[in-house]
């Protein structure tokens, strides 16, 4: 499975759950690694490339930019695991990463 079909499964899921304030701080968040990263195989992004994509966030724009993308990349894997199927279960590359500064 992919990123951009991962990303926007979840956003689906949180588009019809969520307000539309939630939604639209998830989008900005997930837009970000597809950027970055490509449209590559979740199994691709380990705990090393997740921690190099969040120092990049870190230097472009802010340590709460960083902070935020990183709990909603988190969240949405979890999602994955728990209800996408095919979706790697481990190694989880943004849970336990603690607050950037």
């Amino acid at each position: 499975m992919k990123i951009w079909t991962a990303t926007f499964k979840y956003l689906d899921h949180v588009k019809m759950r969520y307000s539309a304030k939630t939604y639209d701080e998830k989008r900005r968040a997930l837009r970000n690694p597809g950027k970055h990263l490509g449209n590559v195989p979740l199994g691709e992004i380990t705990p090393g490339v997740a921690l190099e994509f969040m120092d990049t966030i870190l230097k472009e724009r802010s340590a709460a930019v960083a902070n935020r993308a990183r709990k909603n990349l988190s969240a949405s894997w979890e999602w994955g695991r728990k209800f996408m199927d095919n979706f790697p279960c481990d190694p989880k590359p943004f849970h336990g990463r603690g607050q950037i500064s």
